[in-house]
């Protein structure tokens, strides 16, 4: 035998009145593509705690590196991708820090060429000088099938000393303090 419900019965169905006529509903006006948009960014930013003024500061101090952006943020990473991508002073901050990075980079790379390191001088001419001659030509750039077809051959070279000083002239060596002594 079932067991008897203690909550009452309905009288009318759902959707109806208490006179058996359908309750017709006024409908909402549809949203636009933007204004869904618009409320899924403000909800986005309700949730997270963010605002494009707070992602741009954020992206400056740790100089363009996302995943400590998006570690101090405490956001996902494609959310912050995509809070980005809809926010121009957030693109804008993001360009500049990598810009300055780049600035600092290359003021090192120019540190090391003047105090002679070989390494950062030939790196320099190869990429920016390549048309000045310096560099690989596309010819003589080795191919992923094998140095078309020949037999490629390994030499192995036995170093016995690396020389001490620069290789800077002896005249300019000694303009910059760089006393070769052998």
């Amino acid at each position: 035998m079932p067991k008897k419900s203690t909550r009452p019965k309905a009288r009318y169905k759902p959707g109806y009145g208490k006179n058996g006529q359908r309750i017709v509903k006024p409908e909402k006006p549809k949203l636009t593509q933007e204004e869904l948009a618009a409320r899924a960014l403000q909800k986005t930013e309700e949730r997270h705690d963010i605002t494009p003024h707070k992602v741009a500061t954020m992206i400056l101090k740790e100089r363009g590196l996302l995943t400590q952006v998006v570690r101090s943020l405490k956001i996902p990473r494609s959310t912050l991708l995509r809070y980005i991508e809809k926010h121009d002073v957030c693109v804008e901050a993001l360009s500049h820090a990598r810009d300055a990075m780049g600035d600092k980079a290359e003021k090192k790379l120019f540190e090391a060429i003047e105090a002679g390191d070989v390494r950062c001088i030939l790196y320099y001419l190869s990429t920016v000088h390549r048309h000045r001659g310096y560099g690989l030509n596309r010819a003589d750039m080795p191919d992923d099938s094998g140095n078309n077809g020949r037999p490629v051959f390994v030499e192995t070279v036995n170093i016995v000393g690396i020389p001490s000083g620069t290789f800077l002239p002896k005249e300019i060596a000694a303009q910059d303090n760089m006393v070769i002594d052998n």
